[in-house]
């Protein structure tokens, strides 16, 4: 990084963090619950279109982002509507993420998209789904999926829905609903992913640890850095991103790691070893 100009930084950064956002593998629903929009790996895209409105995103919204743009090199595709804000009585009822028109087979799409991070607890009791819990253990896929049910693609066929999409000579009912649900999933660090349900395998991006167990004895031969959220969507196994961070060995990202996780923050580590570069989350409970 200290090598790189600002704008060349910025350049690199920008691309890395979309082809990170393409390249995230789907969570493809078992069941028949959802069907699924796939986003495909495509690299044709100009880094100037990407600077300008992303240094100030949280990770959801950068991701709203990368699904636009590339939305926009779809020509099979026509957006109709985009984060459409449903009202009722002086409130936010909710929001249709995307309204969709795809020409190849003539049909009409409402897609819901979600970037997601999960860590995989074996210990907690109910659904598989809720063993698959946030980093700071406040959400789930459980719940994620949950709220998809029975909120958000039930919002299309509200009547307050019907209404605006009737001002835009929309019908609800000719509209097939799809998620798009881009993740990267993580297991304890002696876990066996085998041992995982096949969809789920290919999730996986990294492990996790309680900072307990990151010593001095197992880690301090590697390097280290602390990505910032939007960093995590950049793959750090990608010899050209190793530039866009700053690299710390054992003792000085121990330091920091005690000061996040006492403050009930699990970080996401990149870590480097002569054999390559890996993701490891540090959790605090």
């Amino acid at each position: 990084m200290r090598n790189l100009q600002h704008s060349e930084f910025e350049n690199l950064r920008a691309r890395a963090q979309y082809l990170g956002f393409l390249r995230s593998p789907h969570w493809i629903s078992s069941g028949e619950d959802f069907d699924n929009f796939i986003v495909a790996d495509d690299e044709g895209i100009e880094d100037s279109k990407l600077l300008i409105p992303i240094k100030h995103l949280k990770l959801g919204h950068l991701a709203e982002h990368f699904f636009m743009i590339w939305l926009q090199g779809q020509e099979r595709y026509q957006k109709i509507a985009a984060h459409l804000q449903v009202m009722g009585q002086g409130t936010t009822l909710g929001e249709i993420d995307y309204l969709l028109y795809e020409k190849i087979q003539d049909r009409y799409l409402h897609v819901e998209l979600a970037f997601k991070f999960y860590l995989f607890d074996p210990q907690v009791e109910g659904s598989y789904e809720s063993k698959w819990i946030g980093p700071n253990r406040r959400d789930s896929l459980a719940l994620k999926l949950d709220k998809l049910r029975d909120k958000q693609f039930p919002m299309l066929f509200r009547k307050e829905t019907t209404d605006v999409m009737k001002s835009m000579k929309c019908d609800p009912k000719r509209f097939n609903q799809e998620l798009c649900l881009k993740a990267r999933f993580f297991v304890p660090e002696n876990y066996d992913i085998s041992l995982l349900e096949p969809n789920y395998r290919l999730l996986v991006a990294g492990k996790w640890i309680h900072y307990n167990a990151f010593t001095q004895e197992k880690y301090g031969s590697a390097t280290f850095c602390i990505p910032d959220k939007n960093d995590w969507l950049i793959d750090p196994d990608q010899d050209v991103n190793f530039a866009l961070f700053d690299w710390e060995n054992f003792h000085a990202i121990s330091s920091k790691l005690k000061t996040l996780t006492e403050g009930k923050r699990s970080p996401l580590c990149f870590m480097k070893t002569p054999t390559g570069c890996s993701r490891l989350f540090i959790v605090w409970w």
